[in-house]
């Protein structure tokens, strides 16, 4: 999927689930971590040039979960 708009419209269909979703460092980048019933299941990693965001990674498959490190932001 390519550009703000295909992304902006493609995030919006799953606002409603945005209460699983919390701030997160992946791998020592920005992102964001989803969690149901105190489990993780799934992890997006963000990449950057300036102040855009020019990628967003997925991760969703539970062995590549496994081996993500997560970190809440400033600790």
């Amino acid at each position: 999927m390519r550009g703000a708009q295909a992304v902006g419209a493609f995030a919006l269909r799953y606002s409603r689930g945005a209460r699983f979703v919390r701030p997160a460092l992946v791998d020592g980048t920005a992102g964001l971590a989803i969690g149901l019933r105190g489990r993780l299941i799934g992890a997006l990693r963000f990449t950057f040039s300036g102040d855009a965001i020019t990628e967003i990674e997925m991760i969703s498959d539970r062995d590549r979960l496994r081996h993500v490190d997560l970190a809440a932001p400033g600790g």
